[in-house]
């Protein structure tokens, strides 16, 4: 699903997110996406939507980016949580001119559905 947006053949990533309940930090985007895999496709639904962002420096192989967003999740058997995350990432530049991500760090934590349904109307989500 992310394979355009992660570098999976550098060996220098470092990709952590709070959502992963055994909290490990990943040097390798395929494990990276193994280990989320079965937490979404055990969700029937995820909205989300941009609270803050994405604000982006760029130089001239690196660029870091950073955005605040919330998100609605319905599991399968039909139970509904809201999180909002705090998002970082570098992205570095390729020879072949793609930007892929090497460094991603996400802060999540939940919030009530009331919380997040008006955080997503004031972001327009």
């Amino acid at each position: 699903m992310f394979a355009d947006f992660y570098d999976f053949e550098a060996d220098d990533v470092i990709l952590f997110d709070d959502a992963d309940p055994e909290r490990r930090v990943f040097r390798d985007a395929a494990a990276f996406g193994r280990a989320f895999a079965p937490m979404f496709a055990a969700l029937r639904r995820a909205e989300h939507a941009v609270e803050e962002g994405p604000e982006v420096l760029v130089s001239d192989r690196l660029a870091a980016s950073r955005m605040v967003f919330v998100a609605r999740l319905t599991a399968a058997d039909g139970a509904v949580s809201a999180l909002r995350a705090l998002n970082s990432q570098v992205w570095r530049r390729g020879d072949d001119g793609r930007w892929r991500i090497v460094r991603d760090q996400t802060a999540v934590h939940p919030v009530d559905l009331h919380e997040a349904a008006a955080l997503a109307a004031q972001a327009g989500g």
